[in-house]
């Protein structure tokens, strides 16, 4: 039987579109920070799927998404003094939780777009996100 669960959407400084059931656009500015709090949601049986379409300044590289299920988030948040590294960490035996935002990511479809004044690294596609169940 699945209960309720929760995912949590934790990532680096990019514009984000996310899922088929609501919608988040924008610019992140983060002024200090490494991660931003981008949306909570529950799914279903089958799991989530978050579409996403994220670019970043490839001078950046390299980003990463992250779904924490509720019982992971309150270990990191909100704790200032855990360092980036701690809460990417805590994802380790759920490699499906983490979607690496890089060209060597086949996972993160992402790829160089280059412009007169530089050039971002383009992420767009869909990932499923883990179920939980209790």
């Amino acid at each position: 039987m699945l209960l309720a669960w929760k995912h949590v959407v934790f990532l680096s400084p990019i514009a984000l579109k996310a899922s088929s059931s609501f919608v988040s656009k924008g610019h992140l500015k983060l002024y200090g920070y490494n991660f931003a709090f981008l949306a909570s949601f529950c799914g279903n049986a089958s799991g989530p799927v978050v579409q996403y379409k994220l670019s970043y300044p490839q001078e950046y590289c390299c980003y990463k998404l992250l779904s924490y299920f509720q019982d992971q988030w309150w270990r990191i948040w909100p704790r200032p003094e855990v360092e980036c590294q701690d809460k990417v960490r805590i994802l380790e035996d759920h490699h499906s939780q983490v979607l690496n935002l890089t060209t060597n990511s086949m996972r993160g479809d992402c790829r160089v777009v280059v412009f007169e004044n530089g050039s971002n690294i383009l992420c767009q596609g869909n990932v499923g996100l883990p179920v939980y169940f209790l």
